[in-house]
C-alpha cells in the first residue's frame, strides 16, 4: 500500500531508477531496458504492454528544521495522467489531470533532521487506445480514444507527425519540490499588460495573486513586489483559514 511504501527503510533495491522530471518511457530508456525511440524503427521494439499498468515512484530524503511559524509544502508541477500521493505513511491526496499542479501541507508530518519517505502512485489513462504507426504512404487519422481521458498529452495517441508514443507520456513529467513559507502563502500570481496603443511609451500592468491564510486567526500584512524600476505594495488582511485575491495596478 501507499502507506507502507511511504515509510522510510522500505526495501526498494530491486526497483528501477526513475527519471524525474520525465516519463516512464524515459525511465525505461535511461535504465537501458529499451532502445532510443527517436532513431530508426526502434519504437517498434518497445511493447505498449510495458505500460499497461499503474506505476509506483518512491524516494527518501532529509528535511532540515524550519523556524517557528514556518510551514512546509510538497509541490508537484505535473503528473500524467493522475496520481495518489503518500508521505511518511499518510495519504496526502490525489492529483487529477496531466496539467494539474498540487501543493500539500506536510508541516505536521515532516521529520526535521530525519529521513522522510515519499511514494506516488501514477495512474495510466483509462482509455489509452491502440498503437498506430505512421508511414510515408499513410499517416492515418489524428488523435483517438485517448481524447476521452483529456486533459492529457492527447497527441501521444498518434498524430500526422508522430506515431503512438509508448506509454502515452505517463509519469512525473514536471518538477517535484519542497518550499517553506510563513502563515500566508502567495499562490497563482498572474501578470497582464495593456499598451495604450498607438502610444508605446508606457504600459499599464495588473498584478493579481491569491493569498491563502493557514492560520486560525486573521493575518495582516503588506503585499509588495517589483518589476524593473517599478515598485508596488498594498496593505492586506486575510481572514482566518481562508483565501483572498489581491489585484494591484501599476504603470511603467
Amino acid at each position: 500500500s501507499g502507506e507502507q511504501l511511504s515509510q522510510s527503510g522500505y526495501r526498494d533495491k530491486d526497483w528501477m531508477i526513475a527519471t524525474v522530471p520525465g516519463t516512464t518511457l524515459v525511465s525505461y530508456w535511461n535504465d537501458g531496458a529499451v532502445p532510443d525511440p527517436n532513431y530508426g524503427d526502434n519504437q517498434l521494439q518497445i511493447s505498449d504492454s510495458f505500460f499497461c499498468a499503474d506505476f509506483w515512484y518512491r524516494d527518501e530524503f532529509p528535511i532540515s528544521a524550519q523556524g517557528p511559524g514556518r510551514r512546509l509544502w510538497l509541490g508537484f508541477d505535473g503528473i500524467n495522467w493522475k496520481a495518489d500521493v503518500y508521505f511518511n505513511g499518510a495519504h496526502l491526496g490525489r492529483i487529477d489531470g496531466a496539467f494539474t499542479r498540487a501543493s500539500f501541507d506536510i508541516t505536521a508530518l515532516a521529520r526535521a533532521g530525519g529521513t522522510n519517505a515519499l511514494a506516488v502512485l501514477v495512474h495510466r489513462p483509462d482509455i489509452p487506445g491502440t498503437v498506430r504507426e505512421k508511414t510515408a504512404d499513410e499517416t492515418g487519422t489524428n488523435g483517438g480514444a485517448l481524447g476521452e481521458d483529456n486533459p492529457t498529452f492527447h497527441a501521444t495517441a498518434g498524430w500526422d507527425w508522430i506515431p503512438s508514443i509508448r506509454g502515452r507520456d505517463i509519469g512525473i513529467w514536471s518538477d517535484v519540490y519542497l518550499t517553506a513559507t510563513g502563515p500566508v502563502v502567495i499562490e497563482n500570481p498572474f501578470v497582464s499588460a495593456k499598451l495604450p496603443l498607438p502610444d508605446t511609451e508606457s504600459v499599464d500592468v495588473t498584478v493579481e495573486v491569491a493569498l491563502r491564510n493557514t492560520e486560525s486567526r486573521p493575518v495582516k500584512g503588506v503585499l509588495s513586489g517589483r518589476f524593473g524600476d517599478v515598485h508596488f505594495e498594498q496593505g492586506v488582511e486575510v481572514p482566518a483559514a481562508a483565501s483572498t485575491v489581491v489585484r494591484l495596478d501599476a504603470s511603467s
